[in-house]
């Protein structure tokens, strides 16, 4: 039983890697500070004040959630939960279908 647990899981955590990764980077930022935002490092991010928070998150696409009037969307923030819910690599994607699997915190992953 366990097994096939764990290859749900791996199935889902790549089914998620493969349509979510790096969506959660993208937030809206004040238009005044979309410049620092592009000359950012590779792999470094603005930092996000509620990491736990849907507020900040937007979309490039006009279904998806939109930016505020004065504010950009821009694809340099950390991941919610302090940088450990994501769908970036399988590993932080298996722990995340874990957590959604077990309950634990569960709602900040669902935002």
């Amino acid at each position: 039983m366990v097994i096939l647990l764990i290859f749900f899981a791996a199935i889902f955590s790549i089914v998620g890697l493969q349509l979510w990764s790096g969506v959660l980077h993208r937030t809206c930022i004040p238009e005044a500070e979309a410049a620092e935002a592009f000359n950012l490092p590779r792999g470094e991010f603005l930092p996000r004040e509620d990491t736990f928070s849907v507020a900040g998150f937007c979309s490039r696409s006009p279904a998806g959630l939109q930016c505020p009037a004065g504010h950009v969307c821009v694809a340099a923030a950390a991941n919610p939960g302090y940088g450990v819910f994501a769908f970036d690599d399988i590993g932080q994607s298996l722990f995340t279908i874990y957590v959604s699997l077990t309950f634990a915190n569960w709602t900040a992953v669902m935002m």
